[in-house]
């Protein structure tokens, strides 16, 4: 998560072929995919994607990869 954030793709491709998991959630729920989302390169986002597609999440403060959807 922490280098979908920084936008590390090379990190990323490492980690799962090392035996990363990158279907697992941070403690709020939070996923890999989210991570990406923060960062800035449509690349690593569209990385995390092919991991992870996932996009119907809710951490448990109410956040989504949909800002439409968010709680107010």
């Amino acid at each position: 998560m922490m280098a979908a954030r920084a936008d590390h793709e090379d990190v990323m491709r490492a980690l799962v072929a090392a035996g990363a998991d990158p279907s697992l959630q941070a403690q709020d729920g939070s996923t890999l995919l989210m991570a990406a989302a923060s960062g800035a390169r449509l690349k690593t986002f569209t990385y995390a994607y092919e991991l992870d597609p996932n996009v119907d999440v809710v951490t448990t403060t109410g956040n989504t990869l949909d800002a439409r959807r968010r709680r107010a």
